[in-house]
């Protein structure tokens, strides 16, 4: 829709006018953002005559992310909103007090599991062809290498690397695990945000590697990594709910996160993952150990996380249709 990568610019401004007439002409029931956007309010926003329902999928900025200009834009369209729809229930006290809205005013409604990826998984037995190996043959050329180590030998630290991830905090665990595990490979995989300090690849103690992917992945390359490790691991420092947990429950891998924002209420305790303190790699650390040492326990948790797709998208889909009767006051 935008091709300017300015948002105040008038380029920006007659695409986001476009898109306003274009919602306008069609005289829907109900307007429905996916988030807050500067750019569309730049152009006007959607039409005032028509009900807005928003989604806000962050009721509060990551750590470094706290931008005066989308806070402005948040608050425009949240003061416009007729319903607001949070995706999980332990942040929604704290947002309405914040935002100065009412409980009756927000429903939460929970993401389930991005099932969509299982479309990149490979058939049949796993093991995909040689261009969809994100390490390369490079990396299988050593000892302890995510090409050559087993699934249950390989730990992932997946997505948009941000300071709020506690990337320091994942690198310390795997030195410390490292201490008392051999040939465990850490990998650290995604798009370095600005600012981020991302580690570069080294040996750990006793063959193990932490291995570092700074870089865009696809699809395919995503879903392999998952596939191919014990577990994924968001040792995150703040947060809401997380497209990771999301994907891991969907490739049936369980998650080991810290107890921050959200996170509880997407990863069971003992049941779909772990839950550890926040900045503390060495409980980190000791949870990493345990379950690659425990074969058994890592399998149930990973059973238990391939259930969590009993709740699916159209029970979130469903609710949100309720949401657009309640704007609509019909």
């Amino acid at each position: 829709m935008h091709t300017c990568e300015h948002t105040l610019h008038p380029r920006t401004a007659l695409a986001s006018h476009k898109v306003r007439r274009f919602v306008a002409q069609r005289r829907p029931d109900v307007v429905h953002m996916n988030d807050v956007s500067l750019r569309f309010l730049v152009g006007g926003g959607p039409p005032a005559r028509l009900p807005l329902v928003l989604s806000i999928h962050d009721p509060f900025p990551h750590s470094g992310a706290l931008s005066v200009k989308n806070a402005f834009a948040r608050r425009v369209f949240v003061d416009r909103a007729r319903r607001i729809i949070l995706h999980n229930a332990s942040q929604r006290t704290a947002f309405c007090a914040a935002a100065g809205v009412g409980e009756d005013l927000v429903d939460c409604i929970g993401l389930a599991p991005f099932g969509v990826y299982r479309a990149w998984q490979p058939s049949g037995d796993h093991g995909g062809a040689p261009d969809d190996d994100p390490i390369g043959a490079a990396g299988k050329s050593q000892g302890g290498a995510p090409g050559s180590a087993a699934p249950s030998s390989t730990v992932l630290f997946l997505g948009r690397l941000a300071p709020y991830k506690g990337i320091d905090d994942f690198t310390r665990a795997a030195r410390l695990a490292s201490e008392s595990l051999g040939d465990v490979v850490f990998v650290v995989a995604g798009r370095p945000t600005p600012g981020c300090r991302v580690p570069t690849s080294q040996e750990l103690a006793n063959g193990c590697r932490l291995t570092v992917l700074a870089r865009n992945l696809s699809n395919a390359e995503l879903v392999a990594l998952v596939e191919d490790s014990a577990f994924v691991a968001l040792p995150y420092r703040d947060a809401t709910q997380s497209g990771v947990v999301l994907t891991a429950n969907a490739l049936g891998k369980p998650v080991v996160a810290t107890s921050v924002g959200a996170l509880p209420e997407y990863v069971g305790d003992g049941d779909t993952g772990l839950l550890v303190p926040p900045r503390d790699a060495a409980r980190l650390a000791e949870a990493i150990v345990g379950l690659l040492s425990e074969p058994q326990r890592l399998a149930r948790l990973g059973q238990g996380a391939s259930r969590r797709e009993q709740r699916g998208w159209d029970d979130a889909a469903q609710e949100t249709v309720k949401v657009y009767a309640k704007a609509t006051g019909s």
